[in-house]
């Protein structure tokens, strides 16, 4: 019989990890980011494979592992106790989401897009370095303050996605949604993308019309746009470089798609953002 461990996790912090997890249960709860790499994830006996871009929810009642990790794994938690959890979720959401949460052992699936969950990693990663670097008892407190914020902003997603959900949406394209916010994919064609989901291209479009009133070439042309403004802002890459990574053969068709959404050059973007810094 595998002996129980009690994670007694100290509140309202960010851990990064790259070992493995034996099984385990937790006196607070936990927000789980796999940033790199492969595991397996076990919940109440369940097992599921986590890839980089993962995010979910556990609560104090289940057990839990993460074994059989990659080379390069690695995951970070951000602790929260129920208590606090329930008062931020009263406060801010409604009580369904705090039930949604703590209703039973399962894992909640988060389904942030690429860009949302860049942006948090990069914000507990300058956490964690400010935590080690605290001197005082008032610095960690603020470094708590935004442990807390960077957890409202994943609440944020799930109350959006409890309430978003298109009801005459099916299970497998939601979950091919989730699936294709990766770079890597979304800078596919469009019909390279499509035929991902082994369904034919007219059945594929007229579902994706029907659910979500708008065409699947407006939406992955949405999220190759968020990429490349991300990519702007964070990178000295050419422009021609930024509109081969994002799916565009030639920079003219990617500056004429970025001046449609936006109203402006890329180039006029990375000067607006740099003269703002």
């Amino acid at each position: 019989m595998v002996r129980k461990l009690i994670f007694e996790n100290e509140v309202l912090t960010a851990y990064t990890h790259h070992l493995a997890a034996p099984e385990h249960v937790h006196v607070n709860c936990e927000f789980v980011l796999v940033t790199n790499g492969t595991a397996l994830n076990t919940v109440d006996g369940i097992s599921e494979t986590i890839v980089n871009g993962d995010v979910f929810f556990l609560n104090h009642l289940p057990l839990h592992s993460i074994t059989e990790l990659s080379d390069d794994h690695e995951h970070i938690d951000l602790y929260i106790t129920c208590e606090q959890l329930k008062q931020v979720c009263l406060k801010l959401f409604n009580e369904e989401l705090y039930d949604f949460l703590m209703k039973d052992a399962s894992e909640k699936k988060c389904s942030l897009n690429y860009d949302e969950f860049t942006v948090i990693v990069k914000k507990v990663r300058k956490l964690e370095v400010n935590y080690v670097l605290a001197t005082d008892e008032a610095m960690r407190e603020t470094y708590r303050k935004c442990v807390l914020a960077v957890i409202i902003e994943i609440l944020g997603v799930i109350f959006d996605n409890m309430y978003t959900r298109q009801i005459n949406c099916p299970a497998w394209l939601e979950s091919f949604l989730q699936d294709i916010q990766r770079p890597e994919i979304f800078s596919l064609s469009v019909d390279e993308i499509i035929n991902l989901s082994f369904y034919s291209h007219t059945f594929f479009c007229q579902t994706f019309k029907k659910c979500f009133q708008r065409s699947f070439k407006s939406y992955i042309d949405e999220l190759r746009f968020n990429h490349a403004k991300n990519l702007l802002a964070t990178t000295q890459l050419s422009i021609l470089d930024i509109s081969l990574s994002v799916g565009y053969n030639s920079s003219s068709h990617f500056i004429h798609k970025f001046k449609q959404l936006s109203g402006i050059t890329p180039l006029q973007f990375r000067n607006i953002i740099q003269h703002r810094r």
